[in-house]
């Protein structure tokens, strides 16, 4: 169920979220609200549900998505720390190694990685697998990935 319709907190303005991202990579103070715009329509054209940062939902009305992230066990301490809902530190499961190698349910918490782009490039420390929920924006993520690279560049 959460996978179809997606999980997220409502209480956060995406679109100021974008511009401060835009703005940390240094994309010019000038440029960071059209930048924005264009990726929001980028978005839209591909069935990327922006509801949430001023633009269109998704037309399958299914704006879920799943990421799978599989880090080599030698760096999860590294790179991961337990987390309850929003992040604050579970100090129950830590450190996250012991915890995942143990006899326990894992039907309760999350986590939070560190994406260090130094880890993440090797695909022999750090493997992706994503799934969309709308059958559109699945099937032209990679299509979407290009264009947006090439808007970035602009």
């Amino acid at each position: 169920r959460v996978f179809v319709s997606g999980y997220s907190c409502k209480d956060v303005s995406f679109r100021s979220v974008l511009e401060n991202v835009l703005e940390s990579c240094y994309v010019p103070k000038e440029n960071v609200t059209s930048l924005a715009t264009k990726i929001i329509k980028l978005s839209e054209k591909h069935s990327l549900d922006v509801s949430q940062f001023g633009g269109r939902p998704c037309h399958s009305a299914k704006p879920g998505h799943l990421m799978q992230i599989f880090i080599k066990r030698s760096l999860v301490d590294q790179l991961v720390y337990a987390a309850e809902p929003y992040g604050p530190v579970d100090a129950e499961r830590m450190p996250v190694s012991s915890y995942i190698n143990g006899d326990t349910n894992f039907n309760r918490g999350q986590v939070r990685i560190v994406a260090h782009p130094k880890h993440f490039m090797q695909a022999n420390l750090v493997r992706l697998f994503v799934a969309s929920a709308d059958p559109t924006f699945h099937k032209n993520r990679g299509m979407f990935q290009k264009e947006l690279i090439e808007l970035i560049k602009e």
